[in-house]
């Protein structure tokens, strides 16, 4: 049998109702990282903002499906990833990283 990786991708991109662009990225880490095959960024920016990066996980496998929805709360996300809930993330959340996702997913 063999066993190969899949490739970087984006997973989920969703525009919200005020604009805000959400996206979920999944990263090959290398067959030699200590058991931790995929790492799973989640970013958001709103309209004329910055790209903004929120942790989802590192230690992942790789996720079959992957959707974005909007949260209860006014400016919220769910993440689904294979049908579970992977991430409940507050969009006005004060610790995020402004940072752009990689350029392999960059696509505007």
């Amino acid at each position: 049998m063999l066993v190969q990786p899949g490739t970087d991708d984006v997973l989920a991109r969703v525009t919200l109702a005020d604009g805000t662009e959400c996206l979920v990225t999944q990263s090959w880490n290398g067959w030699d990282n200590g058991g931790e095959p995929y790492t799973v960024d989640f970013y958001s920016r709103k309209p004329g903002g910055p790209w903004l990066w929120q942790y989802l996980d590192h230690e992942a496998r790789r996720w079959g499906s992957c959707r974005i929805v909007p949260g209860p709360a006014e400016h919220s996300v769910k993440v689904f990833g294979d049908g579970e809930l992977r991430g409940d993330l507050d969009l006005n959340w004060p610790y995020q990283h402004e940072q752009d996702p990689p350029l392999r997913f960059w696509n505007g």
